[in-house]
């Protein structure tokens, strides 16, 4: 089974597009407001992927990966500060 289905849903969601909140009115008493939440599509999904390729294709061809391992660098930093905090 892949990670999205037909629906526009993901794995065990229920597939809605919405999601209820509850947010205080401006005279004091609580109303259902609803907010539209938007999915990820394959498609982009795809779009996304070939332009994560082409930005590391044309690192690796421009600038001798030079970016890439610096982005590296800071990820490997970032994950170390967060895992001090868990």
């Amino acid at each position: 089974m892949g990670v999205f289905r037909s629906d526009g849903g993901c794995c065990g969601c229920n597939g809605s597009s919405e999601l209820s909140l509850r947010a205080p009115h401006p005279d004091g008493m609580r109303e259902n407001l609803r907010a539209r939440v938007d999915v990820m599509t394959n498609q982009i999904a795809i779009y996304l992927a070939a332009l994560i390729v082409v930005a590391v294709g044309a690192d690796a061809l421009l600038y001798d990966w030079g970016n890439t391992i610096f982005i590296g660098r800071k990820m490997a930093e970032l994950i170390e500060w967060v895992a001090f905090w868990r």
